[in-house]
């Protein structure tokens, strides 16, 4: 199967905000950054869709997941994380985030939400053996924007750049601990992290084949 990136942007090329942003190494700024920019997109009348995203210390890339089933959305994810690692390797470029964004309904109240996730690759990039990768895997940064939608309008903001944490976790911590937190999750994320996986530096250099590791 083909894999076709839909859109590459030269982060020389963008705004001011957006090269602070993808250039800044903070989650939290390429989250957002990405995340307005669905939003104005919004603003402006357009219903984008369903996208994951993939950045590098040079550029910005985009694969649509716009697909009806599930199922589909998966493959189209996880080809979009092979892409990104495999249009980073021959650019010589490091890929330092992934993330998804999109809008849906929720059909339990009918509410339509804009969202968008991000992961920082860098814990699983620093990864020298395979109990680092595995350690990576598990705890890497992924944070999370959701706000509640009316004609294409932000009526309610439910979470703004908060981090991603288990179920059981979240359950422990006290209720002051629980600000800024959230147990969200996105399939499609973890899809497109393991289409990625040959971007990170160990499984390159053939550690996963390793006996020694």
């Amino acid at each position: 199967m083909q894999l076709i990136i839909d859109d590459i942007a030269d982060i020389s090329d963008l705004t001011d905000y957006a090269k602070e942003a993808f250039t800044s190494g903070s989650t939290d700024r390429v989250g957002r950054a990405i995340h307005e920019s669905l939003l104005n997109q919004l603003r402006e009348g357009y219903q984008p869709e369903g996208e994951m995203f993939g950045v590098t210390n040079q550029r910005v890339m985009i694969c649509s997941v716009n697909a009806e089933t599930h199922e589909e959305r998966a493959v189209l994810a996880r080809n979009a994380g092979r892409a990104f690692a495999a249009s980073s390797f021959e650019e010589d470029e490091a890929l330092l985030f992934i993330g998804c964004s999109s809008v849906g309904v929720v059909h339990s109240d009918s509410a339509e939400y804009a969202f968008t996730y991000v992961q920082d690759l860098s814990a699983l990039r620093a990864a020298d053996s395979r109990e680092s990768l595995a350690d990576a895997f598990k705890n890497a940064e992924v944070r999370m924007f959701l706000d509640e939608l009316r004609n294409n309008a932000v009526v309610a903001t439910h979470n703004d750049g908060d981090l991603c944490v288990t179920k059981d976790e979240y359950d422990r911590l006290s209720k002051e601990a629980k600000v800024g937190k959230t147990t969200g999750q996105n399939n499609l994320l973890g899809e497109t992290l393991i289409g990625s996986i040959t971007s990170i530096p160990f499984v390159q250099n053939g550690g996963l084949n390793s006996d020694n590791n």
